[in-house]
């Protein structure tokens, strides 16, 4: 059933780059669930701050979390188990209260 889901999901996204966010979905977004610690020390990426732990991650896993922190409107469409949807995989909240986003991780993102 995940595979047509995927499959109608990326027929949606008509442009190469929806098409390779949705393919690092499938590949990162699968992996063990664990929260990230809250008492982190946090960094700005692209506007929005991340816990450190995020920075020590490959190239391609920050960019899949920082897209799905900026879009999440795409990632709540795409099903993901044990999760809602796949933004769910990459992100357990955000906090807009103060001048930049601060978001907290869900690992399962890092595979």
């Amino acid at each position: 059933m995940i595979p047509v889901c995927i499959f109608v999901f990326m027929h949606r996204i008509r442009n190469s780059f929806g098409v390779a966010i949705a393919a690092m979905i499938v590949v990162t977004g699968c992996g063990a669930s664990s929260d990230a610690d809250t008492s982190a020390e946090w960094v700005t990426i692209d506007g929005v701050e991340f816990p450190t732990i995020l920075a020590q991650a490959p190239p391609d896993v920050v960019e899949i979390y920082v897209f799905a922190a900026k879009h999440p409107e795409v990632l709540e469409y795409m099903p993901c188990y044990p999760h809602i949807s796949a933004y769910d995989c990459f992100v357990d909240a955000i906090d807009r209260t103060g001048p930049v986003p601060r978001v907290e991780l869900d690992l399962m993102g890092f595979g």
